[in-house]
This record gives C-alpha cells, structure tokens and sequence, in this order.
C-alpha cells in the first residue's frame, strides 16, 4: 500500500502553527477572520463562518458535497474538507489578504459527521433560472423551457 501526498495541498498542521505568529498581520492592519481546523482519527475539516467565506469571494456552490453546513447558535458555519475545498478557501483567503487564526481541534469522531451536505446551503438550478429569469413560477419556467 502506497499513500500519496500532494505536496501543493497544503499541511494543515504547519498552517496552524504558522497561526500562531499572526499577530504581527493583525498589527498592520490585514483581515484575520478564526479558523478551527477539526479533525478525527479519518479525516478533517475547516470550520469557517459562511460570511468570512463570502470575504474570500466564495460561496457554498464553490466547494464539493464532501463539505458540510450547520447553523450555531443562529450562524451559518461550513466544514470545509481539507483536501481540496479547504485548500480552495485558502487560496481565495490568500487572493484577498484575508490571513487565519486557527484554533486545532482533534476528536475520536467530529460531530461534523452528522451536519447536512453543503449542497443543501446551494440554491437550486431550478431556483437559480427562475431568478434570472424575473421570478417565474416553476410551472411557467417549464413551459418557457418546454419540459412540461
């Protein structure tokens, strides 16, 4: 058995240590927003508040079903998977200037597990078209688009 490691991932551990020097970023003014990079003995996540995911110019259309979304204590916060939706969030971060404090977290089994997909946080195509297309009903964008 062979593992492979895609170096141009980045290595969550070292991020969060690297977290731990940014208060010389917060001192010249850049963007911090809080990071807690969860993990269990599997696998790991990033959790985020949906808003500072909209700072990066992201939504949750732009990360994989792999990524999870839940509501605490009334905000929206996803779990980004770390291997390639976390690393997505951190390049947009980085495009930005937006810098992280992270916070590690390691458990047996994440709670995160049981949060619903991030597609439900996604509008749906239909949704999407019949905003463009000035708030039709579903019936009339059927006929408009001759599905019914």
């Amino acid at each position: 058995m062979s593992i492979n490691v895609d170096k141009s991932q980045p290595n969550w551990q070292f991020v969060s240590r690297q977290a731990q020097h940014l208060s010389t970023a917060q001192k010249k003014g850049n963007k911090m927003i809080n990071v807690q990079h969860e993990h269990d003995a599997a696998h790991g996540w990033l959790i985020v508040k949906a808003s500072d995911v909209a700072k990066a110019g992201l939504t949750a259309s732009d990360f994989s079903a792999f990524s999870y979304a839940s509501k605490i204590d009334g905000e929206l916060m996803f779990a980004l998977e770390e291997d390639a939706d976390a690393y997505k969030f951190h390049k947009a971060s980085q495009t930005k200037g937006i810098e992280w404090n992270i916070r590690d977290t390691q458990s047996n089994w994440s709670d995160v597990r049981s949060w619903p997909s991030i597609e439900r946080e996604q509008p749906s195509i239909i949704d999407q078209l019949l905003q463009e297309q000035e708030q039709l009903t579903v019936k009339e964008f059927y006929e408009i688009n001759g599905a019914i």
